[in-house]
């Protein structure tokens, strides 16, 4: 009798416990308020999206597309999972009357077409198909159609781009004119009819698991901005965000929070936000085992921090799906407990916004720097009978200062609350002041160099141990704005840390002459660290970094045991570098989804897609890379670099040949820097920049100790 009732109890359970898990993948709306930027959502009243707020956790979100950052590629991108481009095709969406589905595109399929063939070869439709394949239903309503300024009526139905299954099809929902309704009071607009909309709403909510809302009034007045002036429009536009708050209040009142769950997306960055370089949109997720606080993804390892390619695989996940992570590159959305996640996310942006927008003025001014300080040397070396000790030693100073600017670059995350050009007043007298301590206290000309490029070095490697907090928040790091790294080791630090470990480490045994018995040791312990910390998925998480440090450090290493380098000991280098990067590639594949970095996405792309992956991958990065020598200003340090190399080995007769006689170990660092900038500018996508920052340690000490031994 006990065995039975005990039995009785367990299928109980099961049975309790399997319905939790059924009701938990039941019920999930996407709620889309376009064109609204954090500070108008802070500001405007809204009871309702801060309701969600102090229930759910939020984040900021990349919009990044294959295209524009306009709509309807941002829609697109959202609903193929992947950086897409819907070109003219996008807004041709349409109500059917009858048939099997609600709303189709008849011209779905040549999205497909130039997608699939595209950059990032995005496959439209990804996320209707697997609801479909799941037998999943979904609905989409509410529509963004406008009144233009030639007086025409204009489609605004880009909300279906995030619906479609691969036949441009849609099975419930309603983006037809029905949806707005006309107000002649407001700028002679439309406005969603949200009456029309909620009837909708109600008629689909039992037939359908996953409902998209298209709110539609903020996108409009939009759409209208340059026919209206300013100062009326923010008036219009606080108007438009109480509307669609509004409209989800009335939404919350049919949703039952513990039951399912809600995600408020803005697809577009607003046009003003875009030219205030804030270009990452709120995104708000409640409901159903949502923790209060702040939005993750393993797309960008970052708290707070998402991307509009992981929305699709957080809908799939929700609803109790298995997502097919061949289409879909993003991960899904966790959330971690913060007590003031707006708050923070307030401060997260403004220390983001400041970051991008400031970065091209500190970039720019320190390659200016650059140049100049290489243009003085150059007069100093030509012209060294006419020239006063006071601007050999101006130079020597300048010179020191370069290899000293880096390592403020790296603290620029304490600066960030203060004038940029307060900061680089600072960030010019703390380098500067390094750089005559350095050349006063220390006779010798090599320790200047060496305590500066093994302390960056230092620093460097120590921050990605530790989180990589430094870098993530650097004008020489990498920006979430962007969107083309969100962790590890950017390129910019990689070539500066390669080239200061090359000079830092060699100079050691030439400084240290008893070290050279223990070179093996020491050589490889720094070498093999620093290629870790650089290419490991969970620090540095930089493929073109590995390959450059290997050939580097490798090359380095062989010209210090006096290997002679013929063609069959530079093929066995190559295979041992690819058998290790291999290895690497290899693991990052088999790791879970969650856990992988772009490596293991580019292999599954491969599996899926063909090796005309790797085609259009190298081609991305040599068009990359053309682009940037022909615009990027690095390229201009770089010419600086060569034309200074150039005048120091014909000019001063002697001096070049006594500085590689006393220090033998620096002059193979030297060689390991330019196997290294000749591998990072063909492995990068952004080698040129790469090569650049290699360049700059190296270069920069073989010109100090020049002009240091110049005599005038």
């Amino acid at each position: 009798m006990k065995i039975k009732v005990f039995l009785i109890m367990l299928i109980f359970c099961l049975v309790i416990s399997q319905t939790v898990i059924a009701d938990s993948s039941e019920g999930f709306t996407l709620f889309i308020m376009d064109q609204v930027s954090l500070q108008e959502i802070i500001q405007t009243k809204t009871p309702n999206i801060d309701h969600l707020i102090n229930q759910g956790a939020v984040g900021l979100m990349n919009a990044r597309t294959s295209g524009s950052l306009t709509p309807p590629d941002t829609y697109l991108s959202i609903g193929a999972g992947r950086r897409a481009n819907s070109d003219k095709i996008g807004n041709n969406n349409f109500n059917v009357q009858s048939g099997k589905v609600k709303i189709i595109n008849n011209k779905f399929s040549q999205l497909i077409t130039a997608n699939m063939n595209g950059r990032y070869s995005a496959y439209p439709g990804a996320l209707g198909e697997q609801l479909e394949k799941a037998n999943k239903q979904i609905a989409v309503i509410g529509n963004s159609d406008y009144y233009g300024k030639d007086g025409k009526y204009h489609l605004g139905r880009e909300v279906a781009l995030i619906g479609f299954n691969e036949e441009g099809e849609i099975p419930f929902g309603d983006i037809g004119p029905k949806m707005v309704q006309s107000n002649s009071a407001y700028s002679k607009n439309l406005l969603t009819d949200q009456d029309y909309l909620l009837k909708k709403f109600n008629e689909y909510r039992s037939k359908v698991d996953l409902i998209i809302v298209e709110s539609g009034d903020t996108a409009r007045i939009e759409k209208k901005r340059e026919l209206i002036n300013e100062d009326k429009f923010e008036g219009l536009k606080e108007t438009a965000i109480k509307r669609v708050d509004k409209l989800l209040g009335k939404l919350l009142t049919k949703i039952d929070l513990t039951q399912e769950r809600i995600m408020i997306v803005i697809p577009t960055p607003s046009d003003e936000a875009q030219q205030k370089g804030r270009k990452l949109n709120l995104t708000v997720l409640a409901g159903s085992g949502v923790k209060h606080g702040l939005l993750t993804s393993s797309t960008t390892k970052r708290s707070g921090i998402i991307t509009n390619l992981d929305i699709a695989p957080t809908v799939l996940t929700l609803l109790g799906i298995k997502e097919d992570s061949s289409k879909l590159i993003g991960n899904f959305l966790g959330s971690i407990k913060d007590k003031k996640p707006l708050a923070k996310l307030r401060r997260l942006d403004n220390e983001i916004n400041k970051t991008f927008t400031w970065r091209p003025l500190l970039i720019k001014g320190f390659i200016l720097l650059q140049i100049i300080t290489l243009g003085l040397a150059a007069v100093v070396i030509l012209a060294k009978k006419r020239v006063t000790p006071i601007l050999k030693k101006m130079a020597e100073y300048l010179l020191l200062t370069l290899l000293a600017i880096p390592i403020f670059l790296l603290f620029f995350t304490y600066f960030v609350k203060i004038n940029i050009y307060l900061i680089i007043t600072l960030f010019l007298l703390f380098s500067s002041g390094m750089a005559y301590l350095l050349r006063q206290y220390f006779d010798h000309e090599l320790v200047p160099i060496l305590l500066l490029a093994n302390l960056v070095s230092f620093l460097l490697v120590f921050d990605l141990w530790s989180g990589a907090r430094l870098i993530k928040t650097s004008v020489l790091g990498y920006s979430p704005v962007i969107g083309a790294r969100y962790y590890g080791i950017g390129n910019e630090f990689m070539g500066l840390l390669i080239g200061a470990v090359l000079i830092g480490i060699t100079g050691i045994f030439d400084y240290f002459s008893s070290f050279k018995q223990w070179e093996d040791y020491i050589l490889l312990l720094f070498f093999v660290l620093v290629v870790v910390t650089i290419g490991h998925l969970q620090l540095g998480a930089n493929f073109g970094g590995l390959l450059t440090s290997l050939a580097a450090f490798g090359f380095t290493y062989g010209l210090i045991k006096g290997y002679l380098f013929n063609f069959r000991k530079i093929l066995v280098i190559i295979i041992l570098i690819g058998l290790l990067a291999g290895s690497l590639v290899i693991y990052d594949a088999l790791s879970p989804k969650y856990e992988s970095t772009h490596i293991g996405r580019t292999i599954r792309l491969i599996k899926v897609n063909g090796f005309s992956v790797i085609a259009k991958i190298a081609s991305r990065k040599l068009k990359m890379n053309l682009k940037l020598l022909r615009w990027t200003i690095w390229t201009k340090v770089i010419i600086a670099f060569i034309i200074i190399l150039a005048i120091m080995f014909r000019y001063p007769v002697g001096v070049v040949k006594n500085i590689i006689d006393d220090y033998s170990y620096l002059r193979y660092g030297f060689g390991g820097v330019i196997c290294g900038s000749i591998v990072t500018m063909l492995v990068n996508d952004s080698g040129v920049v790469a090569t650049a920052t290699l360049l700059l340690y190296p270069v920069i000490a073989f010109v100090y100790l020049v002009i240091r031994r110049i005599e005038i």
